[in-house]
């Protein structure tokens, strides 16, 4: 069980007992000395603990949630620079392959011209 559902689970017993509690003490069920009374009240401070403990957690999650965006943002520059170089490199090659695209014209021609003398 990870914590959010432990917290979740805590904090929603607790205040089920209370509710349960209040209902059964309203309609007289429940007849008790003063120090038992007193439970509800340590449930509800428990809950409330819970509570606290449960926000504590999601501020801590907010504040990786907002290291990891800024990680994210250096990590988008870079690559924003090496895509930008590598469209510069392929341009290159496109170059490249167009040179050899036209020198393998050139040789076609040269060997037709070779293979008509031939023939």
């Amino acid at each position: 069980m990870n914590k959010d559902k432990m917290y979740d689970l805590l904090f929603w017993s607790s205040m089920g007992v209370i509710v349960v509690w209040m209902i059964l003490k309203a309609i007289g069920v429940i007849n008790t000395p003063m120090f038992v009374q007193l439970i509800p009240y340590a449930g509800g401070i428990f809950a409330f603990g819970v509570f606290f403990q449960m926000m504590r957690e999601f501020k801590n999650e907010i504040k990786s949630i907002k290291e990891d965006t800024k990680e994210l943002r250096k990590t988008d520059q870079s690559l924003v620079s090496d895509v930008s170089q590598i469209k510069f490199r392929m341009e290159k090659v496109e170059g490249r392959l167009d040179g050899l695209e036209i020198s393998m014209n050139s040789i076609d021609l040269r060997l037709g011209r070779v293979e008509a003398k031939i023939s």
